[in-house]
């Protein structure tokens, strides 16, 4: 190719400890190296020993990335370009990931969030420290955000295709995506990117009997996007259901919020209540979710060098 200049894309996402012994310096992260309340150490002791301490969404991100490079390989936009992983609150952080991206000369750097939905929260919590990051410390790099994943046509399919192989009839869907500690009118294009893709994976389904929730609000906050998936619950569970089917459309793959949030308190509640609990499978490191994260890699790429 005449454009030899190498571009970086970084699949970025929350992060989570290794193991048991993580556990304190991973929350002195996400406090800004502060000391935790004791209740949010208990809180993620409690979470992290139903998976052994080792939450499966280290690996499953890896998988990701592997799985990329690997679909994209040979292709023309993958000559001058690498993949790495970086993390919020985990290692290699953001920072880490740029400052050694800089010592290898690499000026072009693409973020991927791996959320599907587009939140200003994530811009503010990822890029913007970033941007502050580089400012301090010199770092003249080109920094690019690919997001709103949920509005490649194939994300629907993909959710479409895991909620089929379990519904029956007479299941109602509860679409759920994390809470965020803000106002409706700070987070409207979240919002509306998950009402509207719940919307199109229900009529692919040829079903009405569907409502959205938010889950896995925090213990901090006075606001939190609403309404929360218990809220839901009470308002349908006297609809003549027999079964939940949770479809966690907030999230790309598995991790703490889905096992623990939905797979065993939210289930309780549900057959509390006297129903069935299931939930769809989440994409993971799926060979249809690879080539969705490779179409909008070539895309973005082809769209910086002018090739279409």
């Amino acid at each position: 190719m005449e454009n030899k200049e190498r571009i970086a894309i970084i699949m970025a996402s929350y992060g989570s400890p290794e193991s048991k012994e993580d556990l304190m310096e991973y929350l002195r992260d996400v406090f800004n190296g502060r000391d935790p309340p004791e209740f949010a150490v208990k809180d993620t002791e409690k979470k992290y020993a139903t998976v052994d301490f080792i939450s499966p969404s280290g690996k499953i991100i890896k998988n990701i990335r592997e799985g990329v490079e690997k679909n994209l390989q040979g292709g023309a936009p993958m000559g001058n370009v690498i993949i790495v992983n970086a993390f919020k609150h985990w290692k290699p952080s953001l920072m880490e990931t740029v400052k050694t991206l800089d010592d290898q000369g690499i000026r072009k750097i693409k973020v991927l969030p791996l959320f599907p939905l587009r939140a200003s929260s994530i811009y503010d919590s990822y890029i913007v420290p970033l941007l502050d990051f580089m400012r301090q410390n010199n770092i003249n790099m080109k920094v690019d955000l690919i997001s709103g994943i949920c509005r490649d046509k194939n994300f629907v399919k993909i959710w479409a295709d895991s909620v089929s192989k379990i519904f029956k009839k007479g299941d109602f869907l509860l679409f759920t995506a994390h809470s965020l500690p803000k106002l409706k009118s700070e987070e409207q294009q979240y919002i509306e990117d998950f009402e509207e893709s719940a919307r199109e994976i229900a009529k692919a389904l040829n079903t009405k009997d569907f409502a959205t929730g938010f889950q896995s609000q925090g213990m901090y906050g006075r606001n939190w996007l609403g309404p929360s998936i218990y809220e839901v619950l009470e308002d349908v569970k006297e609809d003549k259901l027999k079964r939940i089917i949770t479809v966690p459309i907030g999230f790309l793959y598995d991790h703490l919020e889905i096992l623990y949030d939905l797979d065993l308190l939210f289930a309780k509640k549900v057959r509390d209540d006297g129903l069935e609990y299931t939930r769809a499978a989440s994409p993971n490191a799926s060979e249809s979710f690879i080539k969705l994260l490779g179409s909008l890699i070539e895309k973005s790429i082809n769209q910086e060098r002018g090739d279409l």
